[in-house]
């Protein structure tokens, strides 16, 4: 199997790593990508934009992709799926019209009231634990991808910097009878109602309230964050799975597996010197269950503002400590590293 993957940040990067790890997926053009996807032997980068329908089109016929998968945020918005599918394309993503879901206020009150979903998405409403269902959707049916616990953001080494992990105990989640009920019986069906077919990735953030499951955040293609929290722990032939939602085929497939093991996730500004160690150990960091990504912010050369890269890192471990760990030891030891680095050369 060939894909193509249109966009370039973190989410762009773990659906791509994802992919790769599929052996029955050949080969993963991303346009147009970033430096980091480059060091997967399986991806090629595309110098295209994302939202040019018409090279987009070109390119994927002359190369016989078997799937087009959409990331990019404006370019789901402005219909680029319609497009696409227009030219006979087996495409992965929202339409325009589901596009709304979750970027039109409006669109995203209404639909919630006409389905009765319990909809904590305006402003005031208290904010207690939350829990965010990734799920990957075709027009009927659904698997889960992951349900990550509340997000904890810290100032990490004093730099720009955010950590989000998942929690360890999961008791109080929703139970997949509310899962199933809130995607399948209501949302899906409630777009097959208004003659839009969905196929993609859905990222609810559920929140109990008084006796009952409500929506506080929806969204027709989770952020990049979830994403590389959910996508590590999973065992699944993604390119078969990710075919058989685009071509509304997903329901005869079996379940995920999903590790025992949770994950850590830390954004942050790091130094060139830094970044090309990462770089080196790319592979080395991947056998440990560590996996890197850019978060998409890439300034350009002449922004002398900015001399580092925003980068993404996911552990893995047996709890959320443990996975955390795993990422502290690992900077400790860069950041070591670079001070003996600065110091000889002084």
């Amino acid at each position: 199997m060939k894909a193509m993957i249109l966009g370039d940040s973190g989410k762009e990067h773990a659906l791509a790593t994802a992919l790769a790890r599929d052996p029955s997926v050949e080969k993963i053009y991303v346009l147009p990508g970033n430096s980091a996807l480059a060091l997967n032997a399986k991806v090629q980068l595309l110098s295209i934009d994302a939202s040019d329908a018409r090279s987009i089109i070109h390119q994927a016929q002359d190369l016989k992709v078997d799937l087009v998968i959409l990331g990019h945020p404006t370019s789901m918005a402005a219909g680029i799926g319609d497009v696409l599918r227009g030219a006979d394309l087996v495409v992965l993503g929202p339409s325009q019209a589901a596009a709304q879901l979750g970027r039109d206020a409006l669109f995203t009150t209404q639909f919630l009231q006409q389905q009765s979903i319990l909809d904590l998405t305006m402003p005031g409403i208290r904010q207690t634990t939350c829990y965010t269902v990734t799920a990957l959707c075709d027009a009927s049916s659904f698997k889960v991808m992951g349900i990550t616990g509340d997000y904890q953001f810290v100032r990490w080494r004093e730099r720009d910097a955010f950590l989000a992990f998942d929690r360890d105990d999961f008791t109080d989640a929703p139970p997949m009878s509310v899962i199933k009920d809130l995607i399948q019986d209501r949302i899906l069906r409630g777009f097959r109602q208004k003659g839009i077919i969905f196929n993609g990735m859905l990222s609810l953030k559920l929140q109990a309230w008084q006796d009952q499951w409500g929506v506080r955040q929806i969204q027709t293609w989770p952020q990049a964050r979830e994403l590389q929290l959910a996508l590590p722990r999973i065992s699944a032939a993604f390119g078969q799975y990710f075919a058989a939602a685009a071509t509304n085929l997903l329901a005869p497939l079996d379940d995920f597996t999903v590790t025992e093991k949770v994950s850590a996730h830390l954004a942050v500004v790091v130094d060139q010197n830094i970044l090309a160690k990462l770089y080196q150990r790319y592979h080395q960091l991947e056998a440990e269950g560590i996996y890197l990504a850019f978060s998409g912010h890439k300034p350009e050369p002449a922004e002398h503002r900015s001399a580092g890269r925003m980068i993404d890192l996911v552990a893995l471990g047996p709890s959320s400590e443990a996975a955390q760990q795993k990422l502290h030891q690992l900077f400790n030891e860069f950041y070591l590293e670079s001070a003996t680095d600065a110091s000889s050369l002084s």
